[in-house]
């Protein structure tokens, strides 16, 4: 930049000062540019990244202050939860997300 603004005043012609001082607005305004954007991206990213870690560590806390009733079983090689209360009959089976 020192340099430009060097050529600037140093010469003679006004057109072509006009001309060096146009490009050098235009690349002070493409450096802003690009600082601004690379300023959002880092913060959209070390905003998504907080949200991520945030929601891992409530979904531990979570899953551990509050552990579903009953136990899991394995059937065909697949576990699922399986809670038995009462005794007696008629036997009731609710079953959900077939």
């Amino acid at each position: 930049m020192a340099i430009k603004f060097v050529l600037i005043l140093k010469s003679r012609r006004y057109s072509e000062a006009i001309v060096l001082k146009e490009d050098l607005r235009e690349v002070l305004v493409l450096r802003w540019i690009q600082r601004l954007a690379i300023t959002a991206a880092v913060i959209l990213v070390l905003a998504l990244l907080t949200g991520f870690v945030y929601e891992q560590g409530a979904r531990r806390s979570v899953a551990q202050a509050f552990p579903p009733p009953g136990q899991l079983v394995e059937v065909d090689g697949k576990l699922s939860h399986l809670d038995c209360r009462g005794e007696g009959s008629p036997t009731v089976i609710l079953e959900a997300g077939i």
